[in-house]
């Protein structure tokens, strides 16, 4: 025997919506920190990459191929970022 559905019994109440509380520690760390530490990580990469070309004698052969590699982990990332924006857009419509 099934029985029908309220619609009330299907809806989340609104205390299962509300977003869990945050600990000072954890905000300062999402809003200072990773921000500071990711451009740190660029620079450095940047920094490597720069040193790498320098250690190849300028050779057409590895720059192009180091671009190669940067161009790809570049459009990786914009694939990556837009993916998300697109997942936090359907979300919130």
């Amino acid at each position: 025997m099934t029985t029908a559905m309220s619609a009330s019994e299907g809806i989340p109440t609104s205390s299962a919506l509300r977003p869990a509380r945050t600990s000072p520690a954890t905000t300062w760390l999402r809003r200072y920190l990773l921000p500071f530490l990711t451009a740190i990580a660029v620079l450095g990469l940047s920094v490597m990459l720069v040193l790498t070309i320098y250690f190849t004698l300028f050779d057409l052969q590895w720059i192009a191929f180091l671009l190669g590699v940067l161009c790809a982990a570049v459009l990786g990332l914009v694939s990556q970022s837009i993916k998300a924006q697109w997942l936090i857009a359907r979300r919130l419509v």
